[in-house]
């Protein structure tokens, strides 16, 4: 598929992400049209008069409709799915959708804004479902918010103005936007895959192949994540620097700068590549250069963590 510029790619899923009237839905709508047999399920999806229960088992066998009430259960209807669907909440009409078509038997499953009616405290539960269920099948997720790109895609597909601009493995387009457009939709955002090492109350430490990093988020320890740092929120200060109060620290060297716009793009070796947005101003004053010895600083509340 590569109207407009997307490629649809088997066995993972892909996160399509913009600003809105970018062409999201319609992206959709259009993969529909062309597959034919698909699994979707709307942005605003609609149920028929009766029961939640009944609608939840429509166009199901009876194997899928058990799959559906274990989703469902799981999502926190279970004692929800004998009231009339004309009196549900917009939370309880999106949970109850997205299990329906989670239990359907399609290769390709399309989800417009799956999370969006979902409670804040109930999306990382939820998410963790919708990853298991798409495990090796192909899926598309709608989303403009980014915690969800990074909890729930494989890829990352940017669109603007009707177009996808950039595409490939969520952490190269996060932190390597190909354009100052596509920089000002996504941000400049380092992401890393790690282990969650040890947590305290709203923070927790995760171990990634070169580094250890502090954030938030309350997430059991052993559990796999990956870390968002976002570029402009990384301090990088002369090695003979105080302390400071930004609980992550890391002693790097300099690799590699370029201007993005009015701004200049500094990539750190810190033991990870790590990507710092900094103004021209502040890197005469800190007389930074290709291969100096730097201090990177991210304070915990800037990072997030979130569950794979």
């Amino acid at each position: 598929m590569t109207d407009p510029g997307f490629e649809l790619v088997h066995g993972v899923t892909t996160v399509v992400f913009g600003p809105n009237g970018a062409g999201k839905t319609t992206l959709l709508r259009s993969i529909v049209a062309e597959l034919d047999v698909v699994a979707y399920q709307p942005q605003q999806p609609y149920l028929f008069r009766g029961l939640l229960g009944t609608n939840l088992g429509l166009g199901l066998t009876d194997e899928q409709s058990g799959l559906a009430g274990q989703l469902a259960r799981r999502f926190g209807l279970g004692d929800t799915l004998s009231k009339p669907a004309s009196v549900a909440s917009g939370g309880e009409r999106a949970r109850l959708s997205l299990a329906r078509t989670l239990a359907r038997p399609e290769e390709v499953v399309l989800l417009d804004e799956p999370l969006a009616a979902v409670d804040l405290a109930e999306r990382p539960a939820i998410a963790a479902a919708i990853r298991e269920s798409l495990l090796g099948r192909t899926g598309v997720i709608v989303t403009h918010e980014l915690e969800q790109v990074v909890s729930l895609g494989d890829r990352l597909a940017i669109m603007i103005e009707g177009t996808v601009v950039q595409q490939g493995p969520v952490g190269d387009v996060m932190g390597q936007p190909a354009s100052e457009a596509i920089a000002r939709t996504v941000g400049v955002t380092n992401v890393y895959e790690g282990k969650v090492a040890a947590r305290d109350g709203p923070t927790v430490t995760v171990q990634t192949d070169g580094v250890q990093m502090i954030g938030a988020g309350e997430i059991e320890i052993g559990r796999l994540v990956r870390v968002l740092v976002p570029a402009e929120t990384v301090t990088v200060l002369q090695p003979t620097s105080a302390g400071g109060s930004a609980r992550n620290r890391w002693a790097g060297i300099i690799r590699d700068m370029a201007p993005v716009g009015r701004l200049v793009d500094v990539v750190i070796d810190v033991g990870v590549p790590l990507r710092a947005i900094l103004t021209p101003g502040a890197i005469d004053e800190l007389g930074l250069e290709v291969g100096g010895d730097v201090v990177a600083a991210v304070k915990a509340s800037s990072v997030t963590v979130v569950a794979q």
